[in-house]
């Protein structure tokens, strides 16, 4: 079975110290359309609220009437970090992708569903 992975804008407490997101900075994300993780780096942070950065959020299981599911903070040095490797594809650099802290929380039903129908449009990394 293929697991249910978003991308999504959350609040980091972590983040939110270190007054991140900042420009230039590396961020994990998640591509749906392509189902595959995407390195970018942020531009055009001033103005965004500190402490909210781009999410991996990836459900575990329903229960009953809840949906279980982990998320970790996309920036690299917070929830992630990465390994340049030897590799290369199409041209470009391919990196190791290394899991650094995995939160776990829960929603209903209801609430997942709107999760995964929403779009923030004013918030993208460019």
């Amino acid at each position: 079975m293929e697991k249910t992975i978003l991308c999504r804008t959350f609040f980091c407490k972590e983040c939110y110290i270190k007054d991140f997101p900042v420009d230039n900075q590396s961020v994990v994300l998640f591509q749906g359309e392509h189902q595959c993780y995407a390195l970018q780096k942020t531009s055009n942070t001033s103005g965004r609220l500190c402490g909210y950065t781009p999410h991996i959020i990836v459900l575990q299981q329903v229960v009953k009437e809840e949906v279980l599911f982990t998320y970790s903070c996309g920036i690299v040095g917070c929830g992630f970090s990465i390994r340049e490797t030897e590799k290369s594809e199409k041209g470009k650099k391919v990196y190791d992708v290394l899991l650094l802290k995995v939160n776990n929380s829960k929603l209903s039903i209801r609430e997942w569903n709107a999760l995964v129908n929403y779009r923030d449009v004013y918030y993208y990394i460019t």
